[in-house]
């Protein structure tokens, strides 16, 4: 685990897209969870940090939690990456075919219903 530094913590805290979960909406126990592992670390921006609910994020949360289901990890990675600048992630993080990744998601999950949680 990464932690996430203070000025960057501090940021979040701050921001209103921060205050919700990314899939429930709900404001209660709201926890950071990084969507993304680059170069064998979790990327430390705001773009790759999503607010989930302690029990859409936690592997003892609900069966559909980011870390007990694919489709639930890949619906967060997919809106983390709306929030992205894909072209500065191909020139600063070029391990990854960041576009190719974005174009797969933005297929599978564009018109996903959001109702399912």
């Amino acid at each position: 685990m990464n932690p996430i530094p203070q000025k960057l913590r501090n940021e979040l805290s701050e921001d209103p897209y921060y205050k919700k979960c990314c899939l429930t909406k709900s404001k209660y126990n709201v926890k950071f969870h990084h969507s993304w592992i680059y170069a064998g670390k979790q990327i430390n921006e705001k773009w790759a940090i999503m607010p989930v609910i302690w029990r859409k994020h936690s592997p003892y949360g609900d069966d559909d939690s980011i870390h007990k289901c694919q489709e639930t990890k890949e619906y967060v990675q997919y809106l983390s990456l709306q929030r992205a600048d894909i072209d500065d992630l191909c020139k600063r993080l070029p391990k990854k075919d960041w576009r190719q990744l974005f174009n797969y998601l933005e297929n599978k999950y564009k018109n996903y219903d959001k109702r399912y949680y």
